[in-house]
C-alpha cells in the first residue's frame, strides 16, 4: 500500500490550517509522525491522527515528550478522544497510551 502523501497534505491543511503546529508563525513544509515514528510494514501510521504539519526549524525539536503530548490533545479536541483511542487500537501495535 502506498501512501498518498499528496491527500494527506490537502486534508491536514483543510483541517489545520498552513502554519506549523508547533511555533504556529511559518508555514508548515513536512509532516512529522508525531505520536509514533514511522515504521517499515506500518503504513497506517501514515495518518491524519499520526502526523503533524511543521516547519523545518521546528521539525528537528519535534520529538520531545511534552510536544507529543500537546500535539494528542490538539488531535483529541479536533478529532475527538474515542476516535484517537479507536485509531491507536486498531493499530496492532503493543502502544501504550501515554499522552495524557
Amino acid at each position: 500500500m502506498t501512501t498518498d502523501w499528496a491527500a494527506l497534505r490537502e486534508q491536514i491543511t483543510r483541517d489545520r490550517g498552513t502554519f506549523c503546529e508547533i511555533c504556529g508563525c511559518a508555514k508548515f513544509t513536512e509532516l512529522h509522525h508525531s505520536l509514533i515514528h514511522r515504521m517499515k510494514n506500518f503504513p497506517e501510521l501514515d495518518s491524519i491522527y499520526n502526523l503533524q504539519a511543521v516547519c523545518s526549524d521546528c521539525h528537528p525539536y519535534a520529538n520531545g515528550y511534552k510536544i507529543r503530548c500537546r500535539f494528542w490533545k490538539s488531535q483529541v479536541k479536533l478529532y475527538g478522544h474515542d476516535r484517537m483511542v479507536e485509531w491507536l487500537d486498531g493499530l496492532n501495535l503493543k502502544v501504550p497510551l501515554r499522552f495524557e
